[in-house]
């Protein structure tokens, strides 16, 4: 056999630890970047996405996938189940630590450029906008550029007056002329 009983177990928790590991990583990253904006786009529910029932839910998940992988490998036991909780627990303390009373920007406009705040940034120039539309069925706004980049925004992740600002802003920051498609002009028009 290749694998042993307590070497498959060290591969599971270790693959593991580091995945969210990895993951808490990227919320510091973006938690902790010094941004300047013109314009943003923030989420709904700014500061911590962290709430304690949704890390008491994402660790009992976790815990399942952990067990399940344990139990198919038969390998579990109780201190495993012990290191577990406890690993989990502490990286999602220190996710809420790192994100903890922080309004973070999606999207934001700072100097003509629109960025997305992700772990690796990408950024959209606004001289270079063309269209803006939003689609009904999907309830997307999307933001197409010139050099054939598009930049989707789902409406369900922001509130609808923030989003108009910011398209609203983009459009006015572009000095180009925009498409704009109706739906999107009429909400504009509103803001004015």
């Amino acid at each position: 056999m290749l694998f042993t009983k307590a070497s498959s177990q060290t591969l599971i928790l270790v693959s593991l630890s580091i995945a969210h590991s990895f993951y808490t990583l990227t919320e510091y990253i973006i938690a902790s970047r010094k941004i300047h904006w013109e314009q943003a786009l923030i989420k709904k529910h700014s500061g911590s996405p962290l709430k304690l029932s949704q890390a008491v839910l994402n660790v009992l998940i976790l815990l399942a996938i952990v067990f399940g992988a344990l139990c198919l490998f038969k390998t579990f036991t109780i201190v495993t189940a012990i290191i577990w909780v406890y690993v989990l627990a502490l990286n999602y303390f220190i996710q809420y630590l790192v994100t903890k009373n922080k309004t973070i920007p999606v999207y934001y406009i700072n100097k003509g450029v629109i960025v997305y705040n992700e772990l690796f940034i990408k950024k959209y120039n606004l001289q270079e906008l063309g269209i803006v539309v939003y689609d009904d069925y999907d309830e997307e706004y999307f933001l197409r550029f010139s050099n054939k980049k598009e930049l989707i925004i789902k409406k369900a992740d922001f509130e609808e007056e923030d989003i108009h600002r910011f398209i609203y802003f983009a459009i006015a920051k572009s000095e180009a002329t925009v498409s704009i498609s109706e739906n999107i002009r009429n909400a504009i028009v509103v803001l004015n």
